[in-house]
């Protein structure tokens, strides 16, 4: 195998794995984008629903918890550790 061939091979696992983080982070970013939102409507409509805001503002923190635990880089390593 020529210096080339090894440059070659070593160019494209490079920039196809900063192509696949890149990808990867933004999901991330919108996913997460996606959990606060949610959230946000959801306090929104316990209020218009009549639940005081300090009430309402606890069970939008509780639904939005579990989502963000799980959108967690650390926590994802770990998964796909486990499941490897």
């Amino acid at each position: 195998m020529s210096a080339r061939e090894v440059a070659s091979i070593v160019w494209t696992a490079l920039s196809g794995g900063t192509k696949l983080l890149v990808k990867s982070f933004w999901t991330l970013r919108k996913a997460k984008g996606a959990v606060k939102k949610g959230s946000k409507k959801f306090y929104n409509n316990l209020v218009e629903a009549g639940i005081p805001k300090e009430h309402a503002k606890d069970i939008s923190d509780k639904f939005r918890e579990p989502a963000e635990e799980v959108l967690k880089i650390r926590n994802l390593i770990r998964f796909a550790q486990e499941m490897g």
